[in-house]
């Protein structure tokens, strides 16, 4: 019991299996930290640096919510609450998986990820440090009229793939 975790059912199925078969490929003990917000925008998980690099490429950043029940979206709330706390961990890679809250602007999601994979890997001194990312589903949500939002965003995210290194 680690946290408020009783049990692996509460962890992250990705991460669980992901740290699963790590371990038996490289035959050591493979620890993982979950930090995790569900519904969360990948703005709230950045630097106030990072979205100043963003920013200088292109990106527009929204208003914030006001809303109390939707402040954890805001941008740099998790980085500052939650990120910034990990960095005394000697971390050995990262396995990123948010998306649906940004999926609708993937134009942006390409300006917003290498930004904050930059950031990271400053922040832990630690310029190669792996980052994977979970690409979204063949899914699209009903509300999309145009049915292409989530193929858009698996689009931008195999962009950025393609040019950062060190990341799949």
């Amino acid at each position: 019991h680690v946290g408020g975790v009783n049990s692996i059912a509460d962890w992250s199925a990705v991460g669980v299996y992901f740290s699963q078969a790590l371990r038996l490929e490289k035959h050591v003990v493979i620890g993982i930290i979950d930090v995790s917000q569900g519904s969360s925008t990948i703005e709230a998980w950045m630097s106030e640096a990072a979205l100043a690099e963003a920013k200088a490429a292109g990106y527009v950043l929204e208003e914030p919510y006001e809303d109390i029940r939707r402040y954890y979206r805001n941008p740099t709330v998790l980085h500052r609450s939650m990120v910034s706390k990990l960095v005394p961990y000697g971390i050995r890679g990262v396995l990123w998986y948010q998306g649906e809250s940004n999926a609708g602007d993937a134009a942006s999601y390409e300006l917003l990820l290498p930004a904050l994979i930059g950031s990271w890997r400053t922040l832990w001194e630690r310029p190669d440090l792996p980052f994977l990312f979970a690409q979204l589903p063949s899914y699209e949500p009903p509300d999309d009229t145009t049915k292409q939002s989530w193929a858009r965003f698996r689009a931008a995210q195999a962009n950025v793939r393609a040019a950062v290194p060190d990341t799949g």
